[in-house]
């Protein structure tokens, strides 16, 4: 009995100590998220699309709990930020892509496009390479990529 428990701890151990190097062989990214953006388009059961939907008709949930919007915005209108207090105020975007009022915002996205080039990939590379470059083309001015 006692050689069993010896070996399962050895065992153990044995397996703590790969985990703990093949943890050392990942990158570990971590990120702090202030902002989500999400982009969704709304249709009824014809396909038709729903316009003038206002921010009271949505309701965004986190692991079941309520999420406050920053910032909205439908199609091509401008964008309204509203305040702690549930007012909407317009927020005025430079040619330049900047809100006025806020030197530190920028009206636009932060893209990051990671795709996988291993041999796995190597029949949809291109096909992946052209779709890629159609999304990044559909962009809006203001928006930033990295690739």
């Amino acid at each position: 009995m006692n050689r069993k428990l010896g070996f399962f701890l050895a065992l153990i151990a044995l397996g703590t100590i790969v985990a703990a190097a093949l943890a050392q062989d990942r990158p570990i990214f971590r990120v702090k998220v202030d902002m989500v953006v999400l982009s969704f388009t709304i249709t009824d059961n014809k396909g038709h699309y729903i316009n003038g939907l206002k921010p009271k008709d949505f309701r965004i949930l986190e692991d079941g709990i309520a999420q406050k919007f920053n910032t909205f915005a439908e199609g091509n209108k401008p964008p309204v930020q509203f305040a702690e207090d549930g007012t909407a105020k317009p927020i005025t975007i430079t040619e330049e892509g900047k809100a006025e009022g806020r030197s530190d915002a920028f009206v636009g996205t932060n893209v990051f496009v990671l795709y996988d080039t291993s041999n796995y990939m190597y029949r949809g590379f291109v096909y992946a390479s052209d779709a890629i470059a159609d999304f990044i083309r559909g962009l809006d001015r203001a928006d930033s990529v990295a690739v």
